[in-house]
């Protein structure tokens, strides 16, 4: 059995310049993971993280969730890329099918699908493949591919749930499905 790993989720909501002194504060308290979510109108999640990345040697740290529906996986997969780059292969993804998208009119239409199509698109390229993608939701022409060298050909994936249940109408907590050993 793997020992747990702990971890803290920042909000956006900060002056960039302070991520980092957030970041060593963490890994000084024992932390073994950083987020920064991602949540609708709040700054992106990576800017933060790359100030974390610079402060930091040992911590795992990544959005907490990226979604499909407001960001193509392929700008996913180049933003993780970046972000374990500027880490030395700490990143990991998380993805969700994102909350509140009603408020900006966006549709969340087949999001176990796409939340799959998307993590397979990040996979191939993080992979250095280039026969593209044809899914039922996401399409990637054969011949695309990242354009700059990568740390790691995968990264651990951490897939968000955040729902209301059909049977009781209340709210479920986010969890997570899978996130694999950095």
């Amino acid at each position: 059995m793997r020992p747990a790993r702990f971890g803290i989720g920042l909000r956006g909501d900060r002056r960039v310049s302070e991520y980092g002194r957030l970041g060593r504060l963490a890994e000084e308290l024992g932390f073994d993971v950083v987020s920064v979510f991602a949540d609708l109108g709040y700054q992106s999640p990576i800017q933060p993280l790359l100030e974390v990345a610079a402060a930091t040697h040992r911590l795992a740290l990544g959005p907490a969730c990226l979604n499909p529906f407001t960001t193509h996986p392929v700008e996913i997969a180049a933003q993780i890329a970046g972000l374990d780059v500027a880490s030395n292969g700490r990143a990991y993804l998380g993805i969700a099918k994102g909350a509140w998208m009603s408020s900006i009119g966006v549709p969340q239409r087949r999001p176990v699908r796409a939340i799959r199509e998307a993590a397979e698109i990040v996979r191939s390229l993080l992979a250095g493949e280039n026969a593209g993608f044809r899914g039922e939701i996401f399409t990637v022409a054969p011949g695309f591919r990242l354009e700059f060298d990568l740390v790691r050909k995968q990264v651990p994936l951490m897939v968000g749930t955040w729902a209301t249940t059909a049977r009781s109408r209340r709210s479920v907590a986010p969890s997570t499905m899978a996130c694999p050993p950095a």
